[in-house]
């Protein structure tokens, strides 16, 4: 099993970076982070590009 390295703090992004990437703002609601994150999904779905480059690009950026 390989191990991985265990990240700094300051390696982390900030948690309203999180926010950011989806539209919200700190302190979004549940329901409304929960639609943000659906909405990236879909966007982002390898499924969802028909070309078998792009397709392998979404991939290897959401590994």
């Amino acid at each position: 099993m390989r191990m991985l390295p265990i990240p700094s703090m300051s390696d982390r992004p900030h948690i309203n970076h999180a926010y950011n990437l989806r539209g919200l703002k700190p302190g979004a609601s549940h329901e409304n982070v929960k639609q943000a994150y659906r909405k990236l999904v879909k966007t982002w779905h390898p499924d969802s590009f028909p070309d078998q480059k792009q397709k392998q690009e979404v991939e290897e950026k959401i590994k």
